[in-house]
């Protein structure tokens, strides 16, 4: 949305791929159509007479605004964002990593201003109390920073060779420690205080895509791309229990909050899920979802979430809550229908993150550049890993 500089017009682009060229006055609009997908960015020139347009369909258009006819259409990559100079005699898109400056007389680009400025997001975590926000960048550096000020506390580096790629993070419940997973099948734990790596952690034969500590501190959950999960005994570094038993690779683990048990899922597409007791490292539960060749996860680009709820009495996802049996043994359970029922708290639900959501309920739309295909979230703060870079978002109420 913007407002032209002579103040008497306001353009604003949307989800139906057209732009609407508003009276701010009289409230009355006119619509300009031609794009062909979500319109992502508006500007005015300088002299208020042209309109720019920047779509995720990779166009630029310009616009007369007298006539509202398209005068020219420019290509480029998943438009974000775009603006004129102020002597009216270019334009500047920025696309996914690149800025292009176009010369608006031939209206041809010779240069990217800037390539690969920022890095992409692969992962985000929030710790506990809120006090920091870690990132993973092009798969090997870890960025601890503080979200409030955005001010950066620690860079970690070194997670194996120049070859391997971090896949998971997590904060440990005392925010003292950070665990990272990655595609050589090792853990590292780093101390956030030093930020060295104080242990590493070896035993998988593939990807690490899930790291959990249990509540007390003193164990370290990972699930990998070799079907195991496995329990680490973080005094000695050793492992205590390998959990076999999943057909697929497994995407995400977590402790209840007594530590007696741990939920793991494998797969993206949400197909098995299995409850184990750490006290014997045998497996309780197994659900096995029939989702007749869909899944609800299916459309998301991050890999899925699962953790037990606060009383253990039920396992939440991204979308839905599963209700445990009270005393499970070994138990096998087939679930035919995959409920949508939101467990309550901040989120991002829904086809391209489009809303950050509570109980389920959109509460605040997100334009294009602010969609993240990783988020975290704690309290009333949520974190954003989008490709331009880091955002965090607080709410100082529940809305």
């Amino acid at each position: 949305m913007a407002f032209s500089p002579d103040g008497r017009q306001l353009a604003s682009g949307s989800e139906d791929t057209t732009i609407r060229i508003w009276d701010p006055t009289l409230g009355s609009y006119r619509i300009l159509k031609g794009h062909t997908c979500e319109v992502s960015s508006v500007a005015f020139s300088p002299d208020s007479q042209r309109l720019a347009s920047g779509s995720c369909g990779s166009s630029i258009k310009i616009w007369d605004l007298s006539s509202g006819s398209c005068i020219h259409t420019l290509k480029d990559n998943w438009v974000r964002s775009v603006a004129f100079s102020p002597n009216n005699q270019q334009l500047a898109s920025g696309s996914i990593r690149t800025i292009k400056i176009w010369d608006l007389s031939t209206f041809k680009s010779d240069n990217e201003a800037l390539k690969n400025h920022s890095h992409e997001i692969q992962c985000i975590q929030l710790s506990s109390n809120c006090q920091f926000l870690a990132w993973v960048f092009d798969y090997r550096t870890i960025k601890i920073c503080d979200p409030t000020s955005a001010s950066c506390i620690q860079t970690l580096e070194g997670h194996g060779d120049e070859n391997s790629r971090i896949f998971s993070i997590a904060f440990s419940p005392n925010n003292q420690q950070l665990a990272s997973g990655s595609d050589d099948g090792t853990i590292k734990i780093w101390d956030l205080t030093s930020g060295g790596c104080i242990q590493t952690l070896e035993g998988h034969s593939g990807y690490v895509w899930s790291v959990a500590f249990s509540p007390d501190c003193q164990q370290l959950a990972s699930g990998s791309g070799d079907k195991t999960a496995r329990i680490w005994d973080l005094t000695s570094g050793s492992c205590v229990h390998i959990l076999e038993g999943h057909l697929d690779t497994i995407v995400s683990a977590a402790f209840s909050a007594d530590g007696q048990r741990l939920v793991s899922l494998s797969d993206w597409k949400l197909t098995a899920i299995k409850v184990w007791d750490l006290t014997s490292g045998s497996c309780a539960l197994t659900f096995k979802i029939n989702l007749n060749g869909s899944s609800n996860m299916s459309s998301f680009c991050e890999k899925p979430y699962i953790t037990f709820d606060p009383a253990g009495r039920c396992l939440l996802t991204d979308t839905s809550r599963i209700e445990l049996p009270e005393h499970p043994m070994n138990t096998s359970v087939r679930l035919d229908r995959w409920e949508r029922r939101e467990y309550r708290g901040y989120g991002m639900l829904g086809d391209f993150r489009r809303w950050i959501t509570r109980d389920g309920r959109n509460v605040l739309w997100l334009p294009l550049e602010y969609r993240s295909h990783c988020y975290a979230v704690q309290r009333r703060i949520v974190a954003l890993g989008c490709e331009s870079g880091v955002v965090t978002i607080g709410f100082s109420r529940d809305v």
